[in-house]
């Protein structure tokens, strides 16, 4: 369902369907993601706008601590 907030953005909130937010968060002006895949690769799948990352010290699991992740997060993010 679509709700209208005090700021006068449009927010659609999407319910019990992963795929659907999913999709939802590919079509986005901008992305901020969190340090967990769902988040990330709707971002690296978009095209433009301005992409936020955060600087995690673990992306992943103990079991795949040993990963090189430098090129997890492209270049041109923004990483706070």
């Amino acid at each position: 369902f679509g709700l209208k907030n005090p700021s006068g953005y449009n927010i659609e909130v999407v319910e019990d369907c992963d795929i659907m937010a999913y999709s939802g968060l590919t079509q986005t002006k901008h992305s901020i993601v969190g340090n967990s895949s769902f988040s990330l690769f709707p971002a690296l799948l978009k095209d433009g706008g301005i992409k936020v990352a955060p600087k995690a010290g673990r992306w992943f699991g103990q079991s795949l601590s040993h990963h090189n992740l430098k090129d997890l997060v492209p270049d041109d993010w923004i990483r706070i």
